[in-house]
């Protein structure tokens, strides 16, 4: 999924649902591809939880970035992913 600013600023974002296997916490696996340029910041927020990841300066290429962990239910939750800047979601994947 490609994102690309609409507006003045440089964020992106999109809404997503999640759900884990029970109600434990678990970490989050996302994985970007970052446009080249300055750092990136990804975010995820939830009912009750925001975890946050920065990504160094540099060249295009892709990037595995781990969260720490949070409490799903097995019920798909609403779940808010923004980037600082353009580039690309491949997946988030919640971690067993």
């Amino acid at each position: 999924l490609r994102f690309h600013p609409t507006g003045p600023t440089a964020e992106v974002g999109v809404t997503l649902a999640l759900a884990a296997l029970d109600a434990q916490p678990h970490s989050i696996r996302v994985s970007w591809v970052r446009d080249p340029g300055p750092e990136t910041t990804l975010s995820l927020s939830g009912a009750g939880f925001e975890r946050s990841a920065r990504i160094e300066s540099g060249a295009s290429d892709c990037k595995l970035v781990e969260l720490a962990p949070v409490t799903l239910t097995t019920e798909p939750q609403e779940v808010r992913f923004q980037a600082s800047r353009p580039g690309i979601l491949d997946y988030v994947e919640v971690l067993p």
